[in-house]
Parts: C-alpha cells; structure tokens; sequence
C-alpha cells in the first residue's frame, strides 16, 4: 500500500483533498449575484397569455351587449303585447256592449210593435193604455188624440187584431239614440173579413237609452201613421155621397121661332 508523505505545512494530504473538495461544492451550490438579484423579483407573465387576456375581454363585452339587446327586445315585445291585448279587449267590449245595446232596444220595440198592433173593439182601454206605455210625455199627448179618432173606426168595423213579432232590426243608433224597424204580423177579423185575414206591418221606433229606454217615436215607415192600422175611409158607416148631377142646357131656340 502506496504512502503519502505530509504537505509542507505539516498537514495531511487526504485531509487537503477533502477540503478542496467542499470548498468546490459550496461555490457550485451557491448562486451568482446577478441570479439572486432576479430571483427576488416578480416573475413576469408570459407575453403570450398576456396578449391572450385582450380578445377574452372583448368577447365578453360583446355577449353583454347582445344580452342587453335580447332583453331589451324581448320587454319592448311584452310591452307591445300588453298594449294590443289591452286595446283588443277594449275593442271586444265595445262591440260587446254596442249588440247588448242593440239586443236590448230590438226587444223593447218588437214587444211595443207586439202591443200597438193587438187589440179588440170590444175594449179599447187595454189597447189604448198599451200605445201609451213607456213613452214618452209628448208622444203621449199625440196618442190621445190618435185613439180617439181611432174608436170611431175600429168599433163599426168591429175590429180585432192579435199581433206576433217576425223580427226587429236596429237600423241606426247615434249616441243614446237608437232606431229599429219591428216588423209584425197581425191577424185581423173585421166585418170586411169575418173569416180572418193576415198581414205584416213594420213599425219604426226610436228610443233614447239615456231615459231607460224610452220610446219617443213610433209609426210607419212610409210616414203614414200607425202600421197595420185601418184608415178613416173604411169606415163602413159613412154615408156616401151621391155623385153630383148635371142638369142638361135647354135646347137652343129654333130659328125664327
């Protein structure tokens, strides 16, 4: 086995050897300064997720805004519903409350027409009281002087009359105003027909919805009075007038005569 002979210094090769060696660890284990340095540092973010932050922004601004628009677009929608369904049914109640209307005055005018065309000259009270009923106060007045020039037709002719509602339509209304035509149909028996006869009469009746429906108007169509009503020249009783006579000219004198 090979010796080694001591250093100069008197001390022991191997342990020199190992010294050195140490002393080489440590400066290999031990960083530079300029590494320290950096190390205490933040590390930057690198270059490419820093450029990849920007687009991710914008995406999300852009989804903001298209959410923004579908809801704005959605409640302008609601609202637009809201309003056409509010004026719909404003409409559907109009229109509801008009044929009410109109059902309600063609009820009231074919039972009138029903009870001014039904009568019995044996009693013209009840006929007389019907004509009168839910008018109004001028058109009362007018009644009374019809009905009394009219018993003196109905009770020679020994007239009666039962009346029946074909239909009633309302033909204008304007306001509280309205005007329907009942149109009737009357079963008579007179002395010009002892067997019966039938006939339609139409009556035009206006009534004003604001006084509960009163009647202001009644009479035919044409004007002509009541409908379905015998006119003063069909009383049988009136004396008739012999046809004026005519006296023949004397015969002119004969020639020197």
């Amino acid at each position: 086995m090979p010796t080694t002979s001591p250093n100069s210094d008197g001390s022991d090769p191997e342990e020199t050897a190992v010294d050195d060696a140490k002393v080489e660890v440590q400066k290999r284990k031990r960083p530079p300064v300029e590494k320290l340095a950096k190390s205490d540092e933040p590390a930057a973010e690198p270059v490419a997720e820093t450029g990849g932050s920007s687009p991710r922004q914008i995406t999300l601004s852009v989804r903001t805004l298209v959410y923004s628009l579908v809801g704005a677009l959605v409640l302008a929608g609601l609202l637009f519903g809201v309003v056409d369904n509010l004026r719909v049914r404003h409409k559907l109640n109009t229109l509801q409350t008009q044929q009410a209307n109109n059902a309600t005055a063609e009820r009231i005018a074919g039972e009138y027409a029903v009870r001014a065309a039904t009568l019995d000259y044996k009693d013209l009270t009840p006929w007389a009281a019907n004509l009168k009923k839910g008018v109004s106060p001028q058109l009362s007045k007018q009644f009374d002087v019809a009905v009394s020039a009219m018993q003196q037709i109905f009770t020679p002719l020994r007239l009666t009359m039962k009346a029946t509602n074909i239909t009633s339509q309302t033909t204008k209304s304007s306001g509280d105003l309205y005007n329907v035509v009942a149109v009737v149909q009357i079963d008579t028996t007179s002395v010009q027909a002892p067997n019966g006869a039938t006939t339609l009469a139409a009556y035009t009746v206006t009534m004003n919805k604001a006084e509960n429906w009163m009647i202001t108007a009644v009479g035919d169509p044409s004007g002509s009075g009541l409908p379905g009503m015998p006119k003063q020249q069909q009383n049988p009783q009136a004396p008739q007038q012999a046809p004026p006579t005519t006296t023949a000219p004397a015969p002119a004198p004969a020639p020197g005569g």
